[in-house]
């Protein structure tokens, strides 16, 4: 096994932009090729002799090649491969083929030979064809694997699909109810940033300089950009308690989802993205027990309110000094002072705050409120806007919280609603149309007359009669603890 080789992250960008619709054409064509001929016919080994120069050219240059396909997009080294018009349709043979096997990419880990190639596609065309949950099943992974590695082959793995299929919701302890995320690449994403959070603390105790970062920010602004509510599904798993590690990831994708709906081209977004990440790094350097205390006082609080001052020096730390060093530095000074300009640590001079401070403040507001943290009770999302609208123009700038809960809004997702007709249900997607903020798509799970539905209806409020009125309207938002006769 070849090891990783650290190219500068532009020269593997380009190396993955030149090369990569190639790869995924010639896997395209082996594939479609390998299911109609015998593995050794003539018809096959010309495209697959093609297919491995190709495949070891790169991993010659990077060590190491990741793989990894949904649907119309495929991703190499974590970085998305523009396909063309006749490429795609490669790309859709190599998805599905995959997929359909229980994997959802590859991992290459050095150079490949012609036999090795032919290993791994009998292992795929001796595997049942799967379909539905069936598909994400890591075992159907698991079992062409050890196909591969008994079969001598050391470079070649197959990668389990991004998936995940159910999660719970509601910061409030016992919430029952779950709603359907049909994601792949943007919960890798987001566990990607949860580690990178990781390493950045523990880089930050260990004095070690921070890396990766902005790799992280480009991926989340990619998601935003392609998918521009996925940050409402992601951002509703609460179940887990590492509030210290989910909180800055979550504040970055508000933040970056807020920047956009202002108009953020990209590079200012990676500066703020990148802010975000960082404005709370000085807090690793806080004691536990200090950050433990529900109301800290005395030296617990001294050591607390050190944390802006430290994370400006770590976002100075090892970058050169340009606009986004600047910024980023800003941000992390400013974060804990407040619109009305209270708050610490006190300014040098009065001035209001950079507009990257007022955006990260409303996005960590809203993932702060909802999240349980020592002394804090998790609030659902339509309490944490109500009282984001009552902190305008103290602690948050008025003008950018109206941004944020249009943004949302104003019933994010799972809210629970009664219709006009009597019917109860959640909500479970943001409006087709993001102005009409009250025409969500319902999920239905009790009727008029307050009897279970299986399965449950699911509506879209926006849907209209033939005179132009429209057949559902939410009559009023229910208690989250209703329990229906």
């Amino acid at each position: 096994m070849s090891e990783r080789i650290d190219l500068p992250e532009e020269e593997e960008q380009e190396l993955i932009k030149a090369n990569g619709p190639r790869l995924i054409q010639r896997l395209g064509q082996v594939l479609r090729t390998a299911r109609l001929h015998d593995l050794h016919n003539a018809a096959l080994s010309g495209i697959l002799a093609s297919a491995v120069e190709t495949t070891n050219a790169m991993t010659e240059q990077l060590g190491e090649l990741l793989m990894m396909c949904e649907d119309q997009t495929v991703h190499l080294n974590d970085q998305r491969v523009r396909m063309s018009r006749s490429g795609t349709e490669h790309l859709s043979v190599v998805s599905k083929y995959l997929r359909g096997r229980g994997a959802g990419g590859m991992v290459l880990t050095g150079t490949t030979t012609e036999e090795d190639w032919r290993t791994a596609l009998q292992a795929l065309k001796d595997s049942p064809e799967l379909k539905g949950e069936a598909a994400a099943d890591d075992a159907h992974v698991l079992r062409l694997n050890e196909h591969l590695t008994d079969s001598g082959v050391k470079s070649i793995a197959f990668a389990p699909p991004w998936a995940l299929k159910l999660a719970h919701v509601g910061a409030q302890a016992g919430e029952a109810s779950s709603v359907e995320i049909n994601t792949g690449r943007e919960v890798y994403v987001y566990i990607r940033a949860l580690r990178a959070i990781q390493a950045l603390q523990r880089r930050v105790r260990n004095n070690a300089p921070h890396l990766g970062l902005a790799r992280i920010v480009q991926q989340l602004i990619e998601l935003e950009q392609d998918h521009p509510r996925y940050w409402q599904k992601l951002l509703l798993l609460k179940d887990a308690p590492e509030y210290p590690i989910r909180h800055p990831v979550h504040s970055t994708i508000l933040a970056i989802a807020l920047g956009s709906q202002l108009g953020l081209t990209r590079a200012p977004l990676v500066d703020l993205g990148m802010a975000s990440l960082v404005a709370d790094a000085g807090l690793a350097l806080v004691p536990d027990e200090s950050l433990a205390q529900a109301d800290p006082t005395g030296e617990d609080l001294l050591l607390i309110r050190q944390h802006p001052a430290d994370s400006a020096r770590i976002a100075l730390s090892n970058t050169r000094i340009d606009t986004g060093a600047i910024r980023r530095a800003r941000v992390a000074w400013e974060h804990q002072r407040n619109f009305d300009g209270s708050g610490y640590p006190t300014p040098f001079r009065p001035g209001s705050q950079h507009l990257f401070t007022r955006i990260f403040a409303v996005a960590e507001a809203f993932d702060a409120l909802t999240s349980h943290r020592p002394g804090h009770q998790g609030m659902y999302p339509e309490q944490a806007l109500a009282a984001m609208l009552e902190l305008r123009g103290t602690l948050l700038d008025p003008t950018l919280v109206l941004h944020f809960v249009n943004m949302t809004g104003r019933l994010p997702l799972n809210t629970p609603v009664a219709l006009e007709n009597g019917a109860i249900g959640r909500v479970f997607r943001p409006p087709v149309d993001p102005l009409l903020v009250s025409r969500p798509r319902v999920r239905v799970f009790y009727g008029p007359d307050r009897k279970k539905l299986e399965p449950p209806w699911d509506l879209d409020l926006q849907s209209q009669n033939l005179d132009g009125s429209y057949k559902h309207s939410i009559a009023k938002v229910l208690p989250r603890k209703l329990k229906p006769a």
